[in-house]
């Protein structure tokens, strides 16, 4: 049976870097040696990937739990950023806001400094 080419084409982060614990995943992200492998090889292929292929790629390499949940974590996110949405939310509770303080009466500290001489 001739394995799919993705299975071999980037070696897992537990055979490239083996002293690279799951845990300690975040720190190697972001500075060593480690740092432009992540950026330049092993997120561009996984996020190649199917969620399947995912699946079969760390079952062929005996992924344990640590370093799925890991993975998952980092480069699977399961939430979908709508920025419009968000920047449409936050216009309506600043415009709420300032509807609500505009109709506030003003505090006394705020009347004594405001007023006229």
């Amino acid at each position: 049976m001739n394995l799919p080419e993705f299975l071999n084409q980037c070696p897992p982060p537990w055979i490239a870097f083996p002293a690279i614990e799951p845990d300690t995943l975040p720190a190697h992200m972001r500075q060593g040696a480690a740092e432009p492998w992540f950026d330049q090889q092993w997120r561009p292929f996984w996020m190649s990937l199917t969620p399947a292929q995912q699946e079969r790629y760390l079952s062929h390499w005996k992924a344990s739990q640590e370093w799925r949940d890991a993975l998952a974590f980092f480069f699977n996110p399961d939430w979908e950023a709508d920025a419009a949405q968000d920047a449409a939310e936050s216009e309506q509770l600043l415009q709420a806001s300032r509807t609500a303080r505009a109709a506030a009466k003003p505090s006394l500290l705020s009347r004594w400094f405001r007023r006229k001489r």
